[in-house]
């Protein structure tokens, strides 16, 4: 028995191929002598009988078969037959289960055909490329990682399809150095291949700082300075507050005015942050304001005197600012006879 085989050509040209196939081995029979005597005249179509098969795609995610391959021995009374197959040619959206037709001709150019299943599969793992990654815990100290962060240019015959790294979660207790991690890179008929690479874990969360409300403070009668204290900033953190620390103490002295403090929280992986509060100091207490003592004796038959006098003075339990005579005639201007009143103020 003779077979003729297809050879694999795109899929755009199969079937125009297998036409040409069939005219042919037609055209073949149809020659003088093609048929013996005792089969002449030759009616009688040939027997096809067909397998189903099981052909993986190559590297390239192509097959071809030929018709001997689905050909389960088909045969003719009269001699020999020639054999073609359509569909031939399969790529990766042809996995699974694929019916082809097996046409088989004898020499008289009778025909008969039958048909078989070509089951495609995949049995090549994909290639597995992967770069170490860097990952950031999130505000709860933890972080779950797919495998795709790894992906480095990850190939398949067909088309990868998914990824998964082990371990692939981690804590605050994994801040530091590298990692050893094993990552799987699957394709779509379920191969897989793995790659061993590293992961970072980092903590770039700063912790969250807290700061008190100091009330009003007044100044102690005859004190220019008071000693404020307060209760302590709080800091929470993902992974754990390592201090809480501030610029002025509690329980220092504070002038009168307003000062603010700066609390700064550290955590166990040494990120920062900062909260301000302020310290209002009040002073109620006026300075003291002595006026001077002034005595004039008036001489007879002038009109006025000329008066001098100094500055009043002040005391102040942190410090007089000025004192300054705001009613009265001015120390060294004349005075009509009579009686005065000049008025200081004095300001702290």
């Amino acid at each position: 028995m003779t077979r003729l085989a297809t050879s694999p050509q795109t899929v755009r040209c199969r079937n125009r191929l297998f036409a040409v196939l069939v005219a042919l081995a037609i055209s073949l029979a149809a020659l003088p002598g093609a048929a013996s005597a005792q089969c002449s005249p030759d009616v009688t179509a040939p027997t096809a009988i067909c397998q189903n098969i099981t052909v993986p795609l190559n590297s390239a995610g192509t097959a071809s078969i030929n018709a001997s391959q689905v050909d389960n021995g088909s045969f003719d009374a009269c001699g020999p037959v020639m054999l073609a197959v359509s569909p031939f040619f399969f790529t990766c959206n042809d996995l699974g289960a694929n019916t082809v037709t097996l046409t088989v001709i004898d020499n008289a150019g009778n025909m008969s055909t039958c048909t078989a299943t070509v089951m495609i599969i995949d049995n090549i793992a994909p290639t597995a490329m992967v770069a170490p990654f860097t990952a950031s815990l999130d505000g709860t100290g933890n972080v779950t990682l797919t495998g795709a962060e790894f992906d480095a240019g990850s190939t398949d015959n067909c088309a990868v399809s998914g990824f998964s790294v082990a371990p692939n979660s981690f804590t605050c207790a994994d801040v530091g150095g590298p990692i050893s991690v094993t990552v799987s890179v699957s394709d779509t008929s379920g191969n897989v291949s793995m790659a061993m690479t590293t992961v970072t874990i980092e903590d770039n969360t700063a912790p969250v700082v807290t700061c008190p409300t100091v009330p009003l403070t007044t100044l102690p009668m005859g004190s220019c300075s008071a000693v404020v204290t307060w209760s302590p900033p709080t800091a929470t953190d993902n992974c754990g507050v390592m201090s809480v620390t501030t610029d002025i103490a509690s329980g220092s002295s504070f002038s009168s005015g307003t000062t603010t403090v700066t609390a700064t929280a550290m955590d166990v992986n040494g990120n920062t942050s900062t909260c301000t509060f302020d310290v209002v100091v009040d002073d109620l207490e006026a300075p003291v304001i002595t006026c001077p003592t002034i005595t004039q004796v008036h001489n007879a038959g002038d009109c006025g005197d000329v008066v001098t006098f100094p500055n009043a003075t002040a005391t102040d339990n942190c410090a007089v600012a000025s004192v300054v005579q705001t009613a009265g005639p001015a120390s060294g201007t004349v005075f009509a006879p009579g009686t005065h009143t000049l008025t200081w103020v004095a300001t702290d």
